[in-house]
């Protein structure tokens, strides 16, 4: 295999990943290394500084890392922050790692969650400087804290949140494949100072990706040595397991202030990882438990299926384990880890034996009743999800747990959630489901299946629907659906869900006017959760229709907060100019506001005028030194015509100008 040959950053000069550096400089170089800070770089040598993309000025330089170089932007108008990300000049020319950038922007914004950076935008700056614009972090990364042990009720709060990141993450079918302590920012929310927001996806897996998973175009193992699982050093196929290990090592980390290996060279860290047991963590710091240490030395198991092989286990595991109570309760993510080799195929479930008699609960006397059993049917379905229309087939190898739809190609994508309907002779049976696997002609086969497809995982399953699978399967008589009565506990919460149901989106999710893309996006998840739980509950009819109506505001809540346009387009309706100016500060252009300025006045013809004068009047009132009442009157502007971004540079500009009287006072 032909390598290219890159500057080694252990020993300085220009080797492949898998030779070894050159003993006497590694010497000089400590084991862990930690990127540069932005310190040591002078920004008056930077040409970047001072320069505008779009509404984001470059303010300072951040860092640098091995594809690029990261800058603090300030909003021109609102004065917010982010962090603007550019791929290194000399890198520009590399297919490849253009590639990467584009599936950095791509993998975070496909996951969606609380735990990830999110990222806003993804331009060229000409002739041919690419960069991110992403959510600007303040707060330090888990590098700073690493170096001693660190207690159990510190290290698993922020180890359960990069699981619940992960989780999201592979659910999307999306693997990081660089996870270190670098990459696990923690920044400030709700009073604490431990928020986890994982970064740099740059190098992550997506599921549609057809390269070799561990190494890339050039011949480079990618990652980082001390974290890279067995599995990533050979190219095999790489999956959410990889990222555990990660964890797992990072883990060890807090757990005993040291590496689980220091080694002189990429080859060494390879022979380690995939041969070397590490030291058990108890031998640093005996105070760690054995369950504890249990959990840490399965994550760094050299065979993957000897580790956790989900991040929820694993966070499940943390918790017991070092029996720490999370602030906020996990409700797995659709989907499942893709599983590297296909299962042998399952043998098709024998029905048992007819049940016992039961008993009729009418009349004085009580009559013996033997449901006959009935046969298998051979069970219509149909089948239908975003991108794939509405089809009618024959399902194979029904089970509890799911069906194979023998179907020709295309296919719904993977990890999808669909929806199924079986067409049993006593009544239809709607379900969810996702899909988990393509059986391609060999494989269906070597499996006895009618012909290539996809499989389905069942999701969400109620009570009431695992009861009618079993009875399908089993080949026994559907019962007529139960009439349930009212669920007091489910009755509880659909009250408090109706109190909010009629309200605005922000009221119904409990979050603010202004909240950020990350908070909106977490409490949408929770909420969804919720309403899962609900789902899952033996409800009456009243109780269904009220959870599905909450579910179906839900989508329209999801829809309206997609991207910083459409939430513009519903705060503008609302008077919400603070959750404008949030969208402006995450990326929504001027372009963009005076389209929908121009529809939302078409709609309100007296507000630009009114707005005016009482913009004409909040300059005079700054004029004059009344800047308190100013900012009422720009406020007062800003509700009739919340989309005006000169009201918005004014406003700003007043607020930043009474912020530095106030310093200048102190």
């Amino acid at each position: 295999m032909t390598t290219s040959a890159v500057a080694c950053a252990i020993c300085g000069k220009a080797h492949s990943a898998l030779e070894p550096c050159d003993g006497a400089a590694a010497q000089t170089v400590p084991p862990t290394r930690w990127p540069t800070p932005a310190s040591l770089f002078s920004d008056t040598q930077d040409e970047m500084i001072g320069q505008s993309l779009g509404n984001f000025r470059i303010v300072r330089m951040l860092g640098k890392g091995g594809m690029g170089t990261v800058y603090l932007g300030e909003h021109a108008i609102i004065g917010s922050k982010v962090a603007i990300k550019f791929l290194h000049p000399h890198l520009v020319g590399e297919k490849t790692l253009i590639e990467r950038f584009f599936a950095e922007a791509t993998s975070v914004n496909l996951i969606g969650h609380e735990n990830i950076v999110s990222i806003f935008d993804l331009s060229m700056m000409p002739p041919n400087r690419w960069y991110l614009v992403m959510e600007y972090l303040e707060g330090v990364p888990l590098s700073t804290l690493a170096g001693t042990p660190m207690p159990p009720e510190v290290a698993v709060p922020i180890l359960a949140q990069a699981c619940d990141a992960l989780q999201a993450a592979h659910a999307a079918n999306v693997i990081h494949r660089d996870l270190k302590p670098e990459n696990v920012f923690l920044v400030r929310r709700g009073g604490s100072n431990q928020f986890v927001k994982l970064v740099d996806f740059g190098i992550a897996k997506l599921g549609a990706e057809s390269s070799k998973p561990g190494v890339t175009a050039a011949g480079l193992v990618v990652g980082t040595p001390e974290y890279m699982s067995p599995e990533q050093w050979v190219g095999e196929d790489i999956d959410g397991r990889a990222d555990l290990y990660a964890l797992g090592v990072i883990a060890y980390l807090l757990a005993t202030g040291r590496l689980p290996f220091y080694e002189s060279s990429p080859l060494a860290y390879y022979s380690a990882h995939r041969e070397k047991p590490p030291e058990p963590p108890r031998n640093a710091v005996p105070a760690i438990s054995e369950a504890y240490q249990a959990v840490i030395l399965r994550a760094l198991a050299k065979r993957r299926e000897d580790r956790f092989q989900t991040a929820f286990e694993m966070r499940e595991a943390l918790r017991h384990a070092a029996e720490v109570p999370l602030e906020r309760q996990h409700t797995p993510f659709p989907g499942r880890l893709p599983t590297p080799v296909p299962p042998a195929p399952v043998a098709p479930e024998r029905a048992p034996s007819p049940p016992p008699p039961v008993t009729s609960p009418s009349g004085p006397i009580a009559r013996q009743i033997t449901p006959a059993p009935v046969p298998a049917p051979q069970l219509d379905a149909t089948v239908s999800g975003p991108g794939y229309p509405e089809r009618t087939v024959t399902a194979a190898d029904l089970s509890k747990a799911g069906l194979f739809v023998p179907v020709a190609p295309p296919h719904p994508a993977l990890f999808t959630r669909i929806k199924v309907t079986l067409r049993h002779p006593q009544r239809a049976v709607e379900l969810s489901a996702d899909v988990v696997r393509y059986v391609d002609a060999s494989q269906a086969k070597a499996w006895s299946l009618p012909g290539e497809g996809f499989a389905l995982q069942f999701a969400q399953v109620t009570p009431a629907q695992r009861d009618v699978l079993a009875r399908i399967v089993e080949g026994r008589v559907l019962e007529s659906e139960k009439v349930y009565p009212d669920d007091p506990k489910a009755e509880a919460a659909l009250a408090a869900w109706n109190k909010r149901l009629h309200s605005d989106h922000y009221t119904l999710l409990l979050a603010e006017f202004d909240a950020d893309r990350s908070d909106v996006r977490g409490k949408l998840r929770r909420a969804q959760q919720e309403v899962a739980k609900l789902e899952a509950c033996l409800l009456s009819e009243r109780q269904k229709a009220a959870v599905k109506a909450i579910a179906e505001r839900l989508k329209a809540v999801a829809v309206a907060f997609e991207n910083p346009i459409r939430r513009a387009e519903y705060d503008s309706s609302l008077a919400n100019w603070k959750g404008v100016t949030r969208c402006m500060a995450e990326g929504l252009g001027a372009p963009d506001m005076r389209t929908l300025r121009k529809t939302f006045l078409a709609s309100k013809p007296r507000n630009e005028t009114n707005a005016q004068l009482r913009a004409v009047s909040a300059a005079a009132m700054a004029k004059g030194g009344n800047e308190r009442a100013a900012l009422q009157e720009f406020e007062a502007a800003l509700n009739l015509d919340p989309l005006n971004d000169d009201f918005h540079r004014q406003y700003w500009a007043l607020r930043r100008r009474m912020a530095r009287e106030r310093e200048g006072v102190r």
